[in-house]
């Protein structure tokens, strides 16, 4: 059974370049302070993303985790630990990728077994569909083909602990999804991990919960879409002048969806914009915990707003030819031009499933149907 566990963590590096035995027993030498009193607990079958800026002591956690660096504090970690921190780093490039292959099983193997290292070898060689170059020095290989060969060979062997540092997709799409695949099985085994990385999306995919790192300190542990939601840090909005009318009614209401159908819902113009028009945006998205979060459908359209006073907006769908489930409904409303200095659109309102305010959808008839991303919609729009 894998576990994760850390007790006041800290860990330091010493700045001085030159110092004497004397000065180090001393505490005479500039030391930079990384991780604070870091306290974590990650259970079996639990993958936790580290979310954080440059600097936070991300990797270095990760790095103090997997027996790389000394510290202060406690760690205690129970099973075998597989560690990917830099994918595209060999020792050796002369070796080829059969030969590393066998160099690694032989020192990461507890109890050397030929045939057993013979069957990962050849798992390593099917999973990286690396075909002839799989017996060429590693010399010739591109750094995605480097990657894919590190990234099949450390997750060959069952593991109990996984630690992932920024090195969650490998490759083109099609192999991207089998890196996916086998994490994923990992995980239903019970193997419990970190995954570090900037792209939060990706941590959608495996991770439940999420932990946010800055300037050494766990500043937040929870859920993963509060944890992203506070990450991102949406711009703020500007709801004093157009907002979205009774979002928690329409957070209530669960939307039937058969083939066609429509949704309404109003907004209050407090303040015309200067362009007197506004853009308003729909999302139907979905996510799931260990698939991800996907837009499925996408459109938007212009309204002219020539007085203050409610206006009540109506979406009418084509056969949207989705899957059955649940999906969210996402609104933004926005200005309808991008500002020359920021590169962004001021948003006034919105509701999104990433800030727990999305609008809940139930598609379908027992039928499957391939996904469609984008379709007609039809818009209309009256001053109440």
């Amino acid at each position: 059974m894998g576990t994760i566990k850390t007790e006041h963590l800290s860990k330091s590096f010493i700045v001085d370049q030159k110092y004497k035995i004397t000065d180090l027993l001393s505490g005479n030498v500039r030391k930079i302070q990384i991780l604070n009193d870091i306290n974590i607990t990650v259970e079996k079958g639990q993958i936790y993303g580290i979310l954080g800026k440059n600097g936070a002591g991300k990797s270095t956690l990760l790095r103090t985790l997997g027996g790389i660096y000394s510290y202060d504090g406690l760690i205690s970690i129970v099973g075998n630990i597989t560690s990917i921190f830099e994918l595209g780093n060999f020792l050796n490039i002369s070796q080829t990728g059969e030969e590393y292959c066998r160099e690694y099983f032989y020192y990461t193997m507890q109890k050397y077994d030929k045939k057993k290292v013979n069957y990962l070898i050849q798992d390593v060689y099917e999973f990286t569909e690396l075909g002839e170059y799989f017996t060429q020095p590693i010399y010739t290989y591109s750094s995605g083909m480097k990657a894919k060969l590190l990234f099949g060979v450390t997750t060959a062997m069952k593991a109990e602990i996984i630690l992932i540092d920024e090195a969650l997709v490998v490759g083109d799409g099609y192999f991207q999804g089998k890196a996916w695949r086998r994490l994923q099985n990992m995980i239903s085994e019970g193997t419990a991990g970190i995954i570090v990385s900037h792209d939060w999306v990706a941590l959608l995919k495996l991770c439940s919960s999420a932990y946010i790192m800055e300037k050494g300190n766990i500043i937040f542990d929870g859920e993963i879409r509060n944890a992203i939601n506070r990450y991102i840090q949406f711009e703020p909005l500007q709801a004093t002048k157009i907002r979205i009318q009774h979002k928690d009614v329409l957070k209530e209401n669960l939307i039937k969806w058969s083939k066609t159908g429509e949704f309404t819902f109003e907004i209050n113009v407090i303040e015309i914009p200067i362009q007197k028009s506004i853009e308003v945006n729909l999302f139907i998205e979905r996510f799931v915990t260990g698939i991800g979060w996907n837009v499925v459908y996408t459109n938007g359209a212009m309204f002219q707003v020539n007085r203050t006073g409610i206006y009540k907006i109506h979406a009418f769908f084509p056969d949207l030819n989705l899957q059955d489930g649940i999906y969210n409904i996402g609104i933004h409303v926005m200005e309808n031009f991008m500002h020359k200095k920021t590169g962004v659109a001021l948003c006034y309102d919105r509701m999104t499933w990433i800030e727990k305010e999305e609008i809940h959808m139930i598609i379908g008839n027992g039928k499957q149907h391939d996904a469609v991303f984008r379709r007609n919609l039809v818009w209309k729009t009256r001053q109440e």
